[in-house]
């Protein structure tokens, strides 16, 4: 938690030119701020209530709820990713971690050559809070986006979760600068990392791969992808393997990270491909009943979701005017038959 500390001491804002700022008085008291944000956020203010939720980091930047707070309330896509990484690293939990994953997808989806350099950046801040799988995933689309992105190369190597990429990767950075120091020190590194290959590896791997078909064959799910993983610790380049590894993986992360790793041997792998459009659109109707839920969540993906429109003020106001009318006929009806009744 240290290391959050010591990166979240001047929190980060990643801000455009002409969104205006939100100045508030320099509270010092951890607790006022929080209540103040809440305040605002309950009353639809986000602007205020994000400028409070950074306050607070500023004064306790180990505050996992200042952290979510900001996360939730800010209007910009790489701030909330960035605050919901800080969240996750210092309170482990479904919802950062949900949210997360939602805003990422987001960001890939979105994600443009011009936008490299931003991908890159948020990357790398949620590699030092410590998330390295959507660290990873960042830095994979921003390779895809611009190969000869050096920065973007060696900031993969150092979260791709497989020494084997890793080589890859900084192999790539020293085609790109021949002079790279920290690629050649970090190669030799990875490369010590790296079981010897034996003879028969790959024909084990093979076998494992066949084994786990067999049990796909016959229903067990479970066996079927403990062989399949068996089969990529056997042979790290063996594009089967990681394919089917994750296409039996239990959670959607691992299977993004398997097809990116058959992305990263083959390129031009359609099926890979296929697979891993399919797999972001599973993970975002996944997340879309929390998305949906969350209103303020909803506010800083999209800033204009929390605004009516004229269609649903007529229908609103129509359905009032239909229950008023409706009760005023009720109680006059009653009035009558007490009236005639003789109570009255």
């Amino acid at each position: 938690m240290d290391a959050v500390a010591n990166n979240a001491a001047v929190p980060l804002h990643i801000q455009s030119p002409e969104e205006p700022r939100v100045t508030i008085l320099p509270q010092e008291d951890l607790a006022v701020v929080m209540r103040h944000a809440s305040q605002a956020r309950a009353t639809g203010d986000l602007r205020r209530a994000c400028a409070f939720y950074a306050r607070a980091i500023e004064l306790d930047p180990n505050s996992p709820q200042a952290w979510a707070g900001r996360a939730s309330t800010t209007s910009n896509l790489d701030e909330a990713i960035v605050s919901w990484g800080y969240s996750l690293a210092l309170a482990p939990g479904s919802e950062a971690r949900t949210m997360l994953s939602a805003c990422v997808a987001e960001k890939i989806k979105q994600s443009s050559r011009e936008q490299v350099g931003t991908i890159v950046a948020v990357g790398r801040w949620l590699a030092k809070a410590g998330q390295w799988d959507p660290a990873y995933r960042l830095f994979m689309r921003a390779t895809e986006l611009a190969p000869s992105n050096e920065e973007a190369w060696m900031w993969r190597a150092g979260v791709a979760g497989d020494a084997a990429e890793s080589v890859v990767c900084l192999k790539r950075v020293l085609e790109l600068d021949p002079q790279n120091a920290r690629a050649r020190a970090g190669l030799r590194w990875a490369a010590a990392r790296i079981p010897a290959p034996t003879a028969d590896g790959p024909q084990l791997a093979a076998a494992a791969v066949e084994d786990g078909q067999r049990a796909l064959r016959e229903g067990d799910c479970l066996r079927a992808h403990e062989r399949f993983k068996r089969a990529t610790e056997l042979d790290t380049q063996n594009v089967s393997a990681w394919f089917w590894r994750g296409s039996t993986a239990p959670k959607i992360d691992e299977a993004l990270t398997c097809m990116d790793r058959v992305l990263s041997i083959e390129p031009e792998n359609e099926a890979a491909r296929d697979a891993r459009w399919w797999l972001h659109v599973q993970e975002l109707r996944e997340r879309t009943p929390t998305l949906a839920n969350d209103k303020s969540t909803r506010t800083a993906i999209d800033p204009h979701a929390n605004r009516s429109t004229p269609k649903k003020d007529a229908m609103i106001l129509f359905i009032s005017f239909t229950l008023v009318v409706l009760l005023v006929c009720g109680l006059l009806a009653l009035l009558v038959t007490l009236r005639l009744a003789g109570i009255l």
